[in-house]
């Protein structure tokens, strides 16, 4: 059964809240640059890292590629490179695709949002289950339709779409009856519940009222029109397994590779409109460009539908992607991520700022993993070089005065919650490093290090709020309870205590509490400087 990574409509990636802090008119810089940069290197140390196969990233503004690279290997255990023309499997990220062609129909006349699946398929509605009949494109588009989440086949597919001689088309189509009796989990348009069964719907429809294959609307309307390439579906390794990027399922600690999935199972391909999409980063880039431009110039579509897809449900938009909203700094930003279990894929586009990230791995690590937050912020930094922080992968040593960035300290573990660069005017070096979401007891482990073996008493520059609860400091000898609960957001330097630090790496250990009536208390974590000095 394909379960793709979890579409999240009003908060983002780990690191897309602090892009949306702090890009400003440094993306505008960007323009100057004439060569791409080759983001290879440093994706080739996170690679390492964190044990992936192979990793992709590219940056683009509105009319250039800014970054782009590749590291690591087509199969995990052999020798041979990915290339950088290769293609990658997006997942989910293919519904915001589905999402833009239906947006596209709409335009030219061919249905409306507000079309219901029973104006569509008529000769269903004695078989749907309550109120399928009045679910509309708008619902579907926007995870509302109150259709379940799974898919309504396991990859194998079923007796209603895996008979012989016909056209992906005809079984896409079989499936649907099979998902209109499904009974809703609640009434259309009542609340969000992301549904990959609603997607393929969604393309099933599409492609009956077009009269072509989504496959073909995909290549008609929306890669032809952009350059973007040769697309694929399915996983890429399957047309060209000597030179497209395996997939890789989890083994032990590392990855190992899988044969990709073959043609004839039925319930991975039908759903293609949900996650079946491959593309270079190349042709992804184009993509992104795409809707940079749109609400100014127009072109795959008009500049109001480029609008109406990119503004969030509150403000009256029909949006596939996830939306955030920050009017200091960005404006919008939209994201999505995806995943099949074996291939991941995650992308980010700042409307206002005109620039948009795309970072690809033949392998889906667990979300807790922090690849992502490397990935993007690296990526991110790479492209704007001195004035993104640079996530470190390798222990800091203190600077003259005995201090150490928080955004510069290597993290070396997240044991829960996210962690992500955040800026502001009044901190040291305009940013601090940001841990939010934790559970009671989960840690975070910070390395540095000391050059050389003495008691050291160490302090910190700590943001506190409201909405902020208690932290347990673990260094050395040192163990140390602080509160970060304030009546207003400010930043107070606190002391940890002393310890004999030997020369060498040190983990700072972080752990999270839940005080007794604390309902609503949200453990933060916002470290902008941590000093040490050589105790009298």
């Amino acid at each position: 059964m394909i379960d793709r990574r979890r579409f999240v409509s009003t908060a983002a990636s780990p690191v897309l809240a602090a892009i949306a802090d702090a890009c400003g008119p440094a993306l505008k810089a960007l323009a100057a640059a004439e060569a791409p940069i080759d983001l290879g290197p440093t994706l080739e140390q996170i690679r390492r890292r964190f044990g992936l196969p192979a990793v992709g990233a590219v940056v683009v503004s509105t009319d250039r590629v800014i970054a782009r690279g590749v590291a690591g290997f087509r199969r995990m255990g052999e020798s041979e490179k990915v290339s950088p023309d290769a293609h990658w499997q997006l997942g989910s990220v293919t519904k915001t695709f589905t999402g833009t062609l239906a947006g596209l129909l709409v335009e030219r006349g061919k249905l409306s949002f507000d079309t219901m699946l029973g104006e569509i398929y008529p000769e269903l509605v004695p078989i749907m289950a309550p109120n399928v009949a009045s679910i509309t494109i708008r619902q579907l588009i926007l995870h509302r339709s109150g259709m379940v989440h799974d898919d309504a086949y396991g990859w194998g597919g079923g007796p209603e779409i895996n008979g012989p001689g016909l056209s992906l088309s005809q079984r896409r189509q079989r499936s649907v009856p099979p998902a209109l009796k499904q009974p809703l989990e609640f009434a259309p348009g009542a609340r969000f519940n992301y549904s990959n069964r609603g997607y393929n719907t969604l393309g099933a429809a599409l492609e009956k009222i077009a009269g072509r294959s989504y496959e073909q609307l995909i290549a008609d309307e929306l890669a032809r029109p952009l350059d973007l390439g040769t697309i694929k579906f399915g996983e890429p390794a399957l047309d060209d397994p000597s030179r497209e990027p395996w997939p890789h399922v989890a083994n032990g600690s590392g990855w190992k590779p899988i044969a990709p999935v073959p043609r004839d199972q039925y319930g991975y391909w039908v759903y293609n409109p949900a996650g079946g999409l491959s593309l270079t980063l190349d042709g992804f880039g184009r993509w992104m460009q795409a809707h940079l431009r749109g609400e100014q110039k127009g072109g795959l579509l008009s500049p109001g539908m480029f609008k109406t897809l990119h503004t969030p449900l509150e403000q009256g938009g029909v949006s596939p992607f996830g939306i955030t909203t920050n009017d200091r700094t960005t404006g919008r930003a939209i994201w999505f991520a995806g995943s099949n279990l074996r291939n991941s894929a995650e992308h980010l586009i700042l409307l206002e700022q005109g620039v948009g990230f795309l970072s690809v791995i033949n392998a889906a690590p667990p979300p807790e993993s922090q690849q992502s937050f490397f990935i993007m912020n690296t990526l991110h930094a790479s492209a704007q070089p001195g004035r993104w922080p640079v996530p470190s992968l390798a222990p800091p040593p203190p600077n003259a005065a005995g201090e150490i960035e928080g955004e510069a300290l290597e993290i070396a573990q997240v044991g829960g919650g996210q962690t992500r660069f955040q800026s502001r005017p009044q901190l040291s070096g305009q940013w601090q490093l940001l841990w939010s979401g934790a559970k009671d007891g989960q840690r975070l482990l910070l390395r540095f290090a000391v050059p050389a073996k003495a008691r050291y008493a160490i302090e910190g520059s700590f943001a506190r709020n409201r909405d902020y609860g208690d932290a347990t400091f673990t260094l050395g000898s040192l163990r140390t309870r602080l509160s970060f609960h304030a009546d207003k957001l400010v930043w107070e330097t606190m002391p940890l205590g002393e310890s004999v630090l030997d020369a060498g790496v040190h983990e700072l250990a972080v752990t999270a509490h839940r005080n007794a009536g604390d309902d609503g208390i949200t453990h933060h974590l916002g470290l902008d400087l941590l000093r040490l000095r050589k105790a009298a």
